[in-house]
């Protein structure tokens, strides 16, 4: 503070409203405050304004533009600026006050009480200035030792002195009781010993410079005690000089700020917390003043409707209504001012589309029992709307799938073991009705064959749960005939980590299981043919080849079995053509026959007569390809010989009978 007493007091004011700074400016030049001023609209303004200019006071709202107080007070502290720091706050509630005054804040002045910021400042400046005073008497207070122990041990404020000639150090008896030790001889080498390893070298700069420099250093470090416990804590000093100028003695105070510190840690974490669970949760706080008509927004709100920060009214926010919404908000406003709750859900226009908000309040009411303000949060809703419209969407368009295709869809809830929905396919597959099986989720098992009965449902109940549940079983239909199926589960997990339904689909393998039965007796036969046989799927892939294959190309089983037959054997002289016509004729669901040449695997090339027969299911898709192989090579060279010597029959003919006409 300036030293004159008639000197202007020195004011830094934070403020990004210019009316708002006019007006606290106007009531400090009509208390006839003598005074100095600078304004620093932002955090990055306060912290180049804080270096040029010698405050003695900083007046600070409680929330500015991209920032708020508390990080304010915190960049004021980290400047070593050590001047009375003033909230200015529209309202504030008494739990906030009190925790910013914890922080550090010296004393709030509420839009209310405006009024009392000139004597608030004549107050603050008074006892910041006794504090100083405070300070430089600490070191005189030992004349009455016996109050000063007693004191410090409240405080926990130990004294010290240390003799620079001889390295001797005297501690008061709460210096003992900060180190934990017992009370003995210390010398500055003792000392150094508590100061924890990782601020050693910072506290020996510092004392180095004081004994230099003549300055008056305030340290903060951490002290490692011998039972292994940190403490915080501050240490000041000050210089005693000889007749000649030379320091001989420092003496000074340190006090023990672990729980401080540690408080404020805390503190500092939970409003991160807080923070963090605001920004996550997308919550903007308001507040309504009822007889000012005005309405205030924290950052978050204006984040949510898309605006920069200005002045609102009631009405504003109520232009900012969808328009479909705005009647039904008014109301239940109206009823909220009777009732003393409010709570809503409405629709904006932002610039990024519309949004949908739920808004909830309180009301408080004056002595009279009249509303005086409504206090609330605003919670973005739009993600979980646009969750639920596309769950709805995807149920309706799961439905549809559903009945749109043969296999059977199913959900059940996993606890109570009862049926949500089935798939209308499921009268044609099991040969009951839905509603039964709506009724008793167990009505399906009347439907298994009596003698897979008890292995279908040990293993859907052992595996279901688990995921793994792939069981095919028969069914026994009224008119006496066996169908096969295929059935699959997969659980589906609620919000608590645990399953919570299952789903499944049911599929009809009737066709399947008598093509297996089929190609594994084809195979029997096959196996022992010395022509090549083999079975493929729809799409070509080898599922199954004989010996006679692998005696008419060379290759084994192994090494065409998950391949297309013709990747492996075609070669220079294969007409791809009929390859092709092949794959024609098979989609259609047509047999086809064809001579062509593929290539063996010494690399030879050989001619084989191919018969391609594909199984149909009873729809008439194809569900399997038989191809079977005759290796007639032999037959080929004698229809080459035989061509050759008919030529040469011919040929001779005509000679004779050109001699004949001569």
């Amino acid at each position: 503070m300036s030293s004159a007493s008639n000197a202007a007091i020195k004011i830094i004011l934070v403020e990004d409203f210019h009316a708002e700074s006019e007006t606290i400016l106007r009531e400090l030049r009509d208390a006839e405050l003598y005074f100095e001023h600078q304004v620093a609209r932002s955090e990055s303004e306060l912290e180049t304004v804080l270096g040029e200019f010698a405050a003695d006071v900083i007046l600070c709202p409680y929330s500015l533009k991209g920032t708020n107080a508390i990080k304010l007070l915190d960049l004021v502290r980290k400047t070593d600026v050590e001047v009375p720091f003033i909230l200015l706050a529209f309202d504030l509630s008494e739990d906030i006050a009190i925790d910013l005054l914890a922080e550090g804040v010296e004393d709030y002045i509420l839009r209310s009480t405006i009024k009392r910021l000139p004597v608030a400042i004549r107050k603050a400046l008074q006892r910041h200035k006794i504090q100083l005073e405070l300070k430089i008497s600490e070191a005189q207070l030992r004349s009455s030792e016996a109050s000063l122990n007693e004191a410090q041990k409240i405080a926990k404020v130990g004294s010290w002195e240390w003799d620079i000639g001889t390295d001797h150090v005297w501690w008061s008896e709460e210096m003992y009781r900060i180190y934990e030790t017992e009370k003995g001889p210390i010398t500055i080498a003792d000392v150094k010993s508590f100061i924890h390893p990782e601020d050693l070298e910072y506290v020996n700069e510092l004392t180095t410079r004081d004994l230099t420099e003549k300055i008056e250093p305030v340290i903060e470090y951490r002290v490692l005690l011998r039972s292994g416990k940190v403490k915080h804590v501050i240490s000041s000093a000050k210089q005693v000089l000889n007749a000649d100028g030379v320091i001989t003695r420092l003496i000074g105070t340190l006090q023990d700020v672990t729980e401080k510190v540690e408080a404020e840690l805390q503190a500092k974490a939970e409003q991160i917390q807080r923070e963090l669970t605001l920004q996550e949760s997308q919550i903007g706080v308001w507040h309504w003043l009822i007889k000012e008509n005005t309405l205030n927004w924290d950052d978050r709100c204006f984040e949510i409707y898309g605006l920069e920060r200005r002045e609102l009214t009631p009405q504003d926010f109520l232009d900012l209504l969808y328009p479909e919404d705005r009647n039904s908000i008014q109301s239940r406003i109206m009823e909220a001012l009777r009732s003393g709750d409010y709570s809503s859900e409405y629709r904006v226009k932002t610039e990024d589309g519309i949004k949908y908000l739920h808004g909830r309040g309180r009301v408080t009411f004056d002595e009279d029992g009249n509303p005086e303000r409504m206090d609330g949060i605003i919670i973005d809703m739009t993600e979980r709307h646009d969750m639920e419209v596309a769950l709805r969407n995807s149920e309706q368009l799961f439905r549809d799938m559903a009945e749109s295709i043969r296999e059977v869809f199913w959900l059940t809830d996993w606890k109570l073991n009862e049926v949500l929905y089935v798939s209308p396919q499921y009268e044609t597959l099991y040969g009951l009705s839905v509603e039964s099986l709506y009724k008793d989720s167990r009505s399906w098992s009347s439907a298994i064959h009596p003698d897979d009965l008890e292995r279908a449902t040990r293993e859907f109940r052992e595996n279901a749960i688990q995921g793994t549940y792939d069981s095919e079983y028969r069914l026994r239909m009224k008119d006496g005939s066996v169908k096969w199926v295929r059935d699959r589960a997969f659980p589906v997990y609620g919000t608590d980590g645990r399953v919570s339904r299952i789903a499944g689909i049911t599929e009809d393998i009737t066709s399947r299981r008598l093509d297996k039965e089929r190609i594994e007796t084809l195979s029997l036969v096959a196996s022992e043919t010395i022509n090549g046989v083999l079975i493929h799927e729809p799409d070509g892939t080898t599922i199954w080849a004989n010996k006679g294959f692998e005696r008419i190309t060379g290759y084994s089983s192994e090494e065409i079995i998950g391949k297309e037959p013709w990747s492996v054997v075609a070669g220079p002289n294969t007409n791809q053509r009929l390859v092709e016509m092949t794959y024609e004729k098979l989609k259609a669901g047509k047999s086809f026959t064809s001579d062509n040449q593929l290539r063996q695997k010494n690399g030879n090339s050989i001619w084989v007569n191919i018969s391609y027969t594909p199984i149909l299911d009873e729809y008439g898709n194809v569900t399997k390809v038989v191809s079977i192989g005759m290796d007639i090579s032999k037959q080929k060279e004698t229809e080459r010989l035989q061509r050759e010597m008919l030529k040469k029959l011919e040929k001779a003919n005509e000679e004779l009978k050109k001699r004949a006409s001569n």
